[in-house]
């Protein structure tokens, strides 16, 4: 019994002592261990992969193996995309735009109009949606300059254009408002009547824009919205030359409503086209007041524009899309194709001695556009182009249109 008892107290002894020497060795390889023995390897997924890794950098120093090896649910840091698209939609740039106005606008005496724009100022009333927006919600503020070389084969000579604006999620980030201010260094309001040449900078009509992401996946976005542009801008006045008394007034009181439906696809992951359909709906007209003498203007009736039919189709490439690089992060050359059509006749008032309205009454407008998307450090681009006309006569509003857009993304 002795004999057992010291057998015992002696395995008893010498387990310990071997315990002892584990726990101080394995609290000497943790002591003497690098912080960045073991890291996460971040891994982007590839197509629909859900998995990731957790690995080994490098082998110990001490020859140990590796802890663990998981698999596991996917865990990626991708490129911030706004919830109504994927981040491929969230990249895709805006169109650029091409519109100037439309028709052959005249207003002044009937014995021989000089061509007095009845909306005012031209470039500064109609609103084309299409211009430098995507149907895609987004944060942005934006700086415009469009030039318009030769406008109405020269009546209205060349026209400098600018606009800004800004854009804003809210409900979600599903649902986007805007805000347009445009003013232009075009043909003044006020005129006399002979001819008819004064320019001054005048302040357009401001556009308010609504819209929503209605349906996307992975790859195409549908969206919808309404603008309304309110009048703003100066009215129209036309003055007798030789003692410049007031003989002609277009009131500007034309509310527009601006249905549309925007979409935008990505085939892959470097191809995307987008495109916009757009009514512009003249809602009350502009009513005009003139008398030849200056005597007493009485009413002539109401210029109410034709309602436009807009179809536009956009389709660009990235050329280089890298996030890491110190100041040009994105490159992409677009082309668009714009055309415009009146649905109904233009109005053409011709009373007591007047011609106010729209000479061509019908118009079909199809421009073409080329641009560059140049983006710096994710948030910040400029986007300069030219806009070619494809068709002649009436149908032809310039001879060329060079532009430049800065967006501000937030």
């Amino acid at each position: 019994m002795i004999k057992h008892r010291t057998s015992i107290s002696c395995l008893l002894l010498i387990g310990s002592l071997f315990a002892g020497r584990a726990v101080v060795a394995e609290e000497s390889w943790l002591a003497t261990a690098d912080d960045d023995e073991f890291v996460i390897e971040d891994l982007l997924l590839d197509g629909d992969s859900d998995d990731f890794r957790f690995v080994q950098s490098q082998p110990s120093r001490r020859g140990r193996p590796p802890v663990a090896s998981l698999v596991g649910p996917a865990i990626r840091r991708p490129r911030r995309a706004a919830p109504s698209g994927t981040t491929l939609l969230a990249r895709v740039p805006g169109m650029f735009g091409d519109f100037f106005g439309g028709g052959r606008p005249v207003s002044g005496p009937d014995t021989g109009p000089k061509g007095a724009p009845p909306r005012g100022g031209a470039a500064t009333r109609l609103v084309k949606i299409s211009e430098n927006y995507s149907p895609q919600p987004r944060n942005r503020v934006y700086a415009t300059y469009h030039f318009f070389n030769d406008a109405l084969d020269g009546s209205f000579g060349d026209v400098n254009r600018y606009a800004f604006g800004f854009e804003h999620l809210f409900w979600e980030d599903r649902w986007s408002f805007e805000l347009r201010v445009p003013f232009a260094h075009t043909l003044a309001s006020d005129q006399l009547d002979d001819p008819i040449s004064s320019k001054d900078t005048e302040f357009g009509n401001m556009t308010m824009l609504v819209k929503k992401a209605i349906w996307s996946d992975e790859r195409t976005l549908l969206s919808t919205g309404l603008g309304v542009s309110v009048p703003t801008a100066d009215d129209v006045r036309l003055f007798r030359p030789g003692d410049r008394r007031l003989i002609l007034e277009i009131e500007n009181r034309a509310v527009h409503l601006l249905p549309f439906l925007g979409l935008i696809m990505t085939p892959s992951e470097q191809l995307f086209i987008q495109g916009f359909t757009q009514l512009d709906i003249d809602t009350t007209g502009n009513p005009a007041r003139g008398d030849l003498m200056a005597m007493n203007l009485h009413p002539l009736g109401v210029v109410q524009d034709p309602t436009l039919l807009f179809l536009d189709l956009s389709v660009g490439y990235w050329m280089c899309e890298d996030s890491s690089r110190p100041w040009i992060t994105g490159f992409a050359p677009i082309v668009e194709l714009h055309y415009a059509t009146t649905l109904n006749d233009a109005d053409l008032i011709k009373r007591s001695g007047f011609l106010i309205g729209d000479l061509s009454r019908r118009y079909d407008i199809l421009d073409f556009t080329f641009g560059m998307h140049v983006e710096f450090q994710e948030q910040f681009s400029l986007r300069p182009g030219i806009v070619i006309p494809l068709r002649t006569g009436d149908d032809r509003q310039f001879d060329y249109e060079v532009f430049l857009q800065a967006n501000l993304t937030y």
